[in-house]
């Protein structure tokens, strides 16, 4: 499964798994792996002459971690990283990766001054070093080493299924965290929860969707672009109960993943494939709000995604933030003169937020920002919410509302 998410490749390995205890520690173990891929990288890197091969290197990782991380016991770690190295049909270099795991576990790792400060907070805290040097620039060092070093949320945002009930009885455990809009819960509260009375759904997701509150009548037409899986298009038809939604998609795959979500939740959406980058003439001017949680580099959910990161290059953000523009300036097209644009993004990077924003209202200056702030958001500066993980007790996002002017009327 090379090149699949690791969730999916995972999931695929993990329903052949009966054990619960096998399945927490195979997850545990995975996750962790590419949580730390970049410090394991940095000692692979002071203990091989040259780079070993993309499998015999994930071996490698995997018995260090297993050494810093999992209380495992030298000698055995490296047994069975030895035993994995022959089981994937690499038994020559066996000796090697034994040596290397050796010689790894007494790697000191840098001390503050030995390295730039970009390079020491990539290798102390796992991130990659182009998003560390992309954090620094945007936001400064204060903030990134903040950010950086701040624990990661291991709790999963469920909000209730509004069409089955307004509360969630996951308030009784006091594992969970409640949240204005729901409860941050272990896995194990979610399995003692009836399934159709709740949803996956992160907390900055659904902020986004409460920052048009009180801006939008019930019977609203609402069109969401990118919408695949469709958490935030469901979630708006359960607020909005009079409202017509539109549901798009580019990927037509994932279109049955918006009426599948949409069938769950017993709401009534109009699902089509679209391209979000080329304008369509029948949409043209027809929607009181137009959506835009465009494609981004997604390093505000990296705590539960780690693989984004290793996905993901300087390039990609320059790549993405052309594409976000070419969407956001089509959505424009659809908004009704007085109607509202909303551009959201799960990522950090000023590239894909602040400027994409800022270069959309000096080419349309038929829109404005509209100042957010309700009884669920309240925008860091008016103009924008954008929410970072050691902040705001979420994922980093980011949120702008415009309005068209009533001028074209």
């Amino acid at each position: 499964m090379s090149g699949a998410y690791a969730s999916l490749a995972l999931n695929a390995v993990l329903k052949d798994i009966g054990d619960d205890r096998d399945r927490a520690y195979i997850t545990k173990l995975v996750y962790g792996v590419i949580d730390d891929t970049v410090t394991c990288d940095y000692i692979i890197a002071r203990v091989c002459a040259k780079p070993p091969k993309p499998s015999v290197k994930i071996v490698i990782r995997i018995g260090l971690y297993c050494i810093r991380h999992m209380d495992i016991p030298l000698y055995a770690a490296t047994d069975n990283a030895v035993e994995l190295t022959k089981a994937i049909g690499k038994g020559g270099v066996s000796g090697f990766v034994n040596a290397a795991l050796r010689k790894g576990a007494s790697v000191r790792l840098p001390q503050e001054g030995e390295l730039s400060v970009c390079e020491y907070l990539s290798v102390t805290y796992g991130y990659p070093l182009w998003m560390v040097r992309t954090v620094v620039g945007d936001y400064g060092e204060v903030f990134a080493r903040s950010m950086l070093s701040h624990p990661k949320n291991t709790l999963t945002h469920i909000r209730p299924n509004l069409t089955v009930t307004k509360s969630l009885a996951a308030g009784g455990d006091k594992s969970a965290r409640k949240t204005k809009l729901g409860y941050y819960v272990t896995h194990s509260i979610m399995k003692n929860l009836a399934k159709n009375t709740f949803f996956v759904q992160s907390y900055a997701s659904m902020l986004a969707v409460r920052a048009v509150d009180g801006l939008l009548a019930d019977n609203a037409r609402i069109l969401d672009l990118c919408s695949a899986p469709g958490g935030k298009a469901v979630y708006m038809a359960q607020l909005y109960a009079g409202a017509m939604i539109t549901a798009c998609d580019i990927h037509e795959h994932r279109l049955g993943l918006i009426g599948d979500y949409a069938s769950r939740a017993e709401v009534n959406l109009k699902v089509l494939y679209n391209d979000a980058t080329i304008v369509r003439e029948d949409f043209l001017t027809g929607f009181d709000l137009v959506v835009c949680d465009v494609p981004c580099s997604g390093l505000g959910v990296a705590a539960s995604k780690p693989d984004i990161l290793l996905n993901k290059s300087v390039d990609d953000i320059i790549l993405l933030s052309k594409i976000q523009s070419k969407i956001i300036n089509t959505a424009a097209n659809y908004v009704k003169p007085g109607g509202l644009l909303l551009y959201s993004t799960c990522t950090i990077t000023k590239a894909e937020n602040q400027d994409v924003v800022s270069s959309f209202l000096i080419a349309n200056k038929d829109f404005e920002n509209v100042n957010i702030s309700n009884a669920y958001v309240e925008s860091n500066n008016g103009d924008y919410i954008s929410l970072h993980s050691h902040i705001d007790d979420t994922d980093g996002f980011f949120v702008a509302v415009l309005r068209k002017s009533m001028a074209n009327q």
